[in-house]
């Protein structure tokens, strides 16, 4: 015999899983430090590689001036404003790369939180079932 409250919690529960979609399932697998860590890692190859295009994309416009100033062009001045420039980049964008994860990540915990009470629910259901 189907049990109607059964079938209201477990549409309840899939219409939850419609709703909050896969990406809290995905992060669930992870761990908080192992999830931001492999956020950072993606951010620390986004913004070397953007910083690479910029930087040759700044000598390309200037490269008439390189070239006929090779000679008298302060290196060492350049290369350190490169390196701080970089620095704080890099700096700046995992601090706000920690913050975005670590909200995320707690969103989705919460959604899971959810979810998983539904589904003790359902299964309180079904062993009301068996016992009767």
């Amino acid at each position: 015999m189907i049990n109607e409250k059964r079938v209201e919690k477990m549409s309840q529960l899939a219409i939850y899983e419609n709703t909050i979609g896969k990406e809290p399932f995905s992060l669930y697998e992870y761990s908080k430090k192992d999830y931001i860590g492999w956020q950072l890692i993606k951010n620390f190859i986004g913004v070397t590689i953007s910083y690479i295009i910029c930087v040759l994309s700044l000598s390309a416009l200037k490269i008439e001036y390189i070239l006929d100033n090779w000679l008298e062009i302060d290196y060492f001045n350049i290369g350190l404003w490169l390196v701080v420039s970089y620095g704080t980049i890099m700096l700046i964008s995992t601090l706000i790369t920690i913050k975005i994860f670590k909200k995320k990540y707690k969103i989705a915990q919460k959604k899971m939180e959810r979810y998983i009470q539904l589904v003790e629910q359902v299964c309180e259901c079904y062993e009301k079932e068996r016992e009767e």
